[in-house]
């Protein structure tokens, strides 16, 4: 009887093992889809036919905590996206 129930046991250790890797690897996986699923806010849009003024609003925009990026569209033509 005794060793039955050390075979038992034995056998709750490693289940309770592979259940403990089975956890964290879907707290992993929960932890990253989250992030996906609140994705940046765009907050302005804005399109420039000329670089001196982008870079000038850029300068000006840029100091707080947002994400700026800047597309070329064509010659002469930028889209300026800002992101929280």
């Amino acid at each position: 009887m005794e060793n039955k129930e050390r075979e038992r046991f034995s056998h709750k250790d490693e289940f309770g093992k592979k259940r403990k890797d089975h956890r964290n690897y879907r707290e992993d996986h929960q932890h990253r889809s989250s992030k996906r699923g609140y994705g940046s806010k765009i907050i302005e849009t804005k399109l420039f036919t000329s670089k001196e003024e982008l870079v000038e609003y850029v300068n000006v925009k840029g100091q707080g905590s947002v994400t700026i990026e800047i597309y070329k569209i064509e010659d002469g033509l930028y889209k300026l996206v800002i992101k929280e």
